[in-house]
Parts: C-alpha cells; structure tokens; sequence
C-alpha cells in the first residue's frame, strides 16, 4: 500500500471518528469516510457534501413550481449529491445525484424527468417513507400533467409493479 493511500484511509478513519463524536449519523459519517477512502478523484467530478441547486435544478424546480406550485419543495431544501440512487429524501432535504439519469436528461433539455423526481421526493418528505404510495402519487401527477409521455408512465408504471411484487 503506498503511502498516499495510507494517508486517505488514515484521513478516513479520522473523519468517521470526528463525525460521530459531534453527533452526525453513523451513515453519513461512514459516507464521508468512505469518500475520502476512495482516493482522489478526476478535478471535474469533485462535488462539495450537499452542493447548491445549479441551473438544471433551478430549471426543473421552476417548471414543477408552474405544474403544481403547492407540490413542490423549498429549493433551499435541495442539494446536489453523489449517491447511489436517482435521488433521496433524508430528514426533509432532497438529494440529487449528479450523474443520475434523470439529473443527465435535464442537462440535455427535458426538465420533466427530473421535477417528476422532486416531486416523488417532496412527496416523501412530507409523508414518509411509503414508496409504493409514493409511486403512485407520481404517477397519478405525471399523468395528469404530461399524458403523452409514455416512456415516463411505463417506467414509473414498472417501478410500482417490482415495489408491489417485493
């Protein structure tokens, strides 16, 4: 093991530690750790913890916000992250993952996927957990408000059918 790499664990190990001795989550900390146990990473993939809505975010906010003004979430309370999934809700704020899907379609001109995934995650935010109401709801919104996109309501339509059979 070299000794730039000892170094990052290390750095690692410390920032858990620090972490949950101020009280953050023991799953975040462990994300932090294990962002910094990742080695350096390409300077244009670098995103801060909980980066601020950019334009693409702003733009799909703005076009859910004509939609449906009172479905949709504070654009304070949404933040750019590298997560695993499209996007999350944790405590009332929303995570958007960058490199999703989604968030991509958006950077290319089609806002609709997108404020679809901060609706469905608003939708957490005020009501919980439950995915398979969650999905439902979104569903019920996209297709009274965007009929013609099949390619969404089958994927979201297929999504319902996997969370039911689980």
């Amino acid at each position: 093991m070299s000794r730039r790499w000892r170094e990052y664990l290390t750095r690692a190990h410390l920032i858990e530690r620090q972490a949950l001795g101020v009280g953050i989550a023991h799953e975040r900390a462990g994300l932090l750790a294990q962002r910094v146990a990742s080695g350096p990473a390409p300077r244009e993939s670098l995103l801060r913890v909980g980066e601020a809505p950019d334009a693409t975010l702003r733009a799909a906010h703005a076009l859910l916000w004509t939609l449906a003004p009172a479905e949709t979430p504070q654009l304070d309370a949404i933040r750019l992250l590298n997560i695993p999934a499209e996007g999350q809700c944790r405590r009332g704020a929303i995570y958007i993952n960058p490199g999703g899907s989604y968030y991509r379609a958006a950077k290319g001109g089609d806002l609709l996927p997108l404020a679809l995934l901060l609706h469905h995650e608003q939708h957490h935010a005020r009501h919980g957990a439950d995915e398979r109401w969650a999905l439902r709801v979104t569903l019920r919104f996209l297709k009274q408000h965007a009929p013609q996109r099949w390619d969404l309501i089958e994927e979201i339509t297929h999504r319902l059918k996997v969370t039911e059979w689980a």
